[in-house]
C-alpha cells in the first residue's frame, strides 16, 4: 500500500527543509521520546551443551533486539554473571526491578535444533508461558525468521499483545538510470536484497494478506499490474485499463484490490478481481478529481484514500462499496493543506499518513496519526523533523514504517507511535514506497511434537 508517486504526480510532492511551527487546532504534535510505564526485562543466555557457542549468542541477541525494537519493554543490558546459569531466583531478579524473564535451552535435533523456551513472571514469580520449538539449522535462510517467531511469542504471553518480528518490509529503490528495483528487508534491518528488477518503474509494492504474495504497479508504454510469489518468484500479470495504475491494496479476502486508475484527466479508486482478472468498478466520484492510496480496514468493510475533491489533497473514509465518504483530515480555510498516503491500521481503527497542514509556510511532510471511528478528534503528529513520508503499520499495530530525509541519515525508518522511540531500519534517499508485511512465521508453527 506504500505508493508515493512523486514525479508522476507533481501534485502530492513538497519536500523543503521543515521550519518551527505550531500546529493549528486540530493537530496536536506528539514527538517526545516517551519510555514510561515499558516493564524492565531480562533476557538470560540461551544454554545448551550441543549447539555451538556461536548459535546460542545468535538467539539470544535477535531475541534481545526483538524484544527492543518492539518499544514494549526495556531491556535489561548484561545478566549478573551470578544469574546467567541455574535455577530461577525470582527473589533475586525482582531485585533488580525485573518484571519479565526470558530463560531458553537448545539441543541438537534431526535437521537442526530443539528449543525450550520459558517465559516468567518475576513480580508473581510464575510461569506464564512454556514451549518447545524446533529451528532451523543455523546456516538455514528461515533459522532467523524462526527465532523472531520465538520473539512475538515472548511479547504475546507476557503482555497479550501481538509482536512484528517475524516480519519483512517491502520497499523500492531507484536509480539514476530511472530504473527501480524491488527490495525486502527484516524486521529488524538485515538482510536487505533485492528479489526483482525492471527496466523502468516499479510503484506501490503491497503485501497480500498471507504474506506470500508482492502486488505492485509497473509503468511505460502501457500499465500494469504484477504479482509476484516471494518464494518463487513465479509473476502474474494483470491489465485493468486505464492511463496509470497505482496504488494497488489488498482486500482481507486476498483476492478483492482497490487501486487507482488515471483515465482522461482525473483518477479515481476502482475495484478489480484479480483472482478472475476482471470485475473493475469505480468506487469513488469522477473523472474530473485525483483519489487514489485506498487502504482497507481489518475487516474489510472500510476504505481510507486520498482524494482532491475540495481543492487540496485530504484522508477520506468511505464503505467499501464506495458510499459514505467522509473526511478525516483536517481541513482549515485558507490553509494550503496536502495529505496522503493512507495506512489503516491491521488491529484497530487508526489511520496513519504523511500531511503538511500548511504549505504556504514551507512545510515539509510529517507523518500523523487519526482515528476513523472519531472523525473531526484531534490528529497526532508522530514527527516535526525532516521529511517524512508513506507511512506503513506493522501487524502490531504500533510501530510504523516510513521514508525519512532530512533528519538524520536519509533511509527507512521506523516509529513507535506509542512511545515515539525511532530507528534506522535501512540506509539510502533511493529507498522508497515501503510497506510492512503481516506476520510471516508464529511459533505455534514450530512447535516440537509431543
Amino acid at each position: 500500500m506504500r505508493r508515493s508517486l512523486f514525479a508522476i504526480l507533481p501534485l502530492l510532492i513538497y519536500a523543503v527543509p521543515a521550519l518551527a511551527q505550531d500546529p493549528p487546532p486540530g493537530i496536536r504534535l506528539s514527538t517526545t521520546y516517551q519510555t514510561q510505564n515499558r516493564p524492565l526485562l531480562a533476557v538470560r543466555p540461551v544454554e545448551g551443551a550441543g549447539p555451538t557457542g556461536e548459535v546460542l549468542d545468535s538467539i539470544t541477541t535477535i531475541v534481545q533486539r526483538d524484544l527492543l525494537n518492539s518499544s514494549r519493554f526495556n531491556v535489561i543490558e548484561g545478566v549478573p554473571q551470578s544469574l546467567r546459569t541455574g535455577a530461577v531466583d525470582y527473589a533475586q531478579w525482582n531485585s533488580l526491578n525485573v518484571v519479565y524473564l526470558v530463560t531458553g535451552t537448545v539441543a541438537p535435533a534431526t535437521d537442526g535444533y530443539e528449543i525450550s523456551l520459558t517465559v516468567h513472571d518475576v513480580v508473581y514469580a510464575r510461569v506464564v508461558h512454556e514451549g518447545r520449538y524446533v529451528l532451523p539449522v543455523a546456516e538455514s535462510p528461515a533459522f532467523r525468521m524462526a527465532v523472531h517467531a520465538l520473539s512475538d511469542q515472548v511479547v504475546q504471553s507476557a503482555l497479550n499483545a501481538p509482536g512484528s518480528a517475524a516480519t519483512r518490509i517491502v520497499t523500492t529503490r531507484q536509480h539514476g538510470d530511472g530504473n527501480y528495483d524491488l527490495l525486502i528487508v527484516d524486521s529488524d534491518g538485515y538482510g536487505l536484497r533485492r528479489i526483482a528488477g525492471f527496466g523502468g518503474l516499479i510503484y506501490s509494492p503491497t503485501w497480500s494478506p498471507d504474506g506470500r504474495r508482492i502486488l505492485y504497479a509497473t509503468g511505460g508504454d502501457r500499465w500494469h499490474l504484477v504479482e509476484r510469489e516471494v518464494a518463487t518468484g513465479q509473476q502474474r500479470t494483470f491489465d485493468p485499463g486505464g492511463d496509470m495504475i497505482y496504488t494497488p491494496a489488498y482486500a482481507p479476502n486476498g483476492t478483492t484490490i482497490a487501486l487507482g486508475i488515471w483515465r482522461e484527466n482525473g483518477a479515481e479508486v476502482f475495484q478489480y478481481d484479480i483472482s478472475r482478472s476482471g470485475g473493475l468498478r469505480k468506487l469513488t466520484g469522477n473523472l474530473s478529481t485525483v483519489s487514489m492510496y485506498p487502504s482497507y480496514s481489518p475487516d474489510g468493510r472500510r476504505l481510507a484514500f486520498m482524494s482532491d475533491r475540495i481543492g487540496r489533497p485530504a484522508i477520506y473514509v468511505m464503505d467499501e462499496d464506495g458510499g459514505g465518504a467522509a473526511m478525516l483530515s483536517p481541513f482549515i480555510a485558507g490553509q494550503s493543506s496536502d495529505y496522503a498516503a493512507p495506512s489503516w491500521s491491521p488491529t484497530g481503527s487508526r489511520i496513519v499518513f504523511h500531511g503538511v497542514w500548511n504549505r504556504q509556510m514551507r512545510g515539509s511532510y510529517q507523518i500523523m496519526v487519526a482515528d476513523a471511528d472519531r472523525q473531526g478528534a484531534q490528529i497526532e503528529q508522530i514527527t516535526a523533523r525532516g521529511n517524512n513520508e508513506d507511512p506503513s503499520w506493522a501487524p502490531d499495530g504500533r510501530n510504523i514504517v516510513y521514508t525519512s530525509v532530512g533528519d538524520g541519515p536519509g533511509g527507512l525508518y521506523i516509529i513507535d507511535a506509542e512511545s515515539k522511540n525511532r530507528r534506522l531500519l535501512a540506509r539510502g534517499e533511493n529507498l522508497r514506497m515501503a510497506e510492512w508485511s503481516p506476520l510471516l512465521l508464529r511459533a505455534s508453527d514450530l512447535a516440537a511434537r509431543q
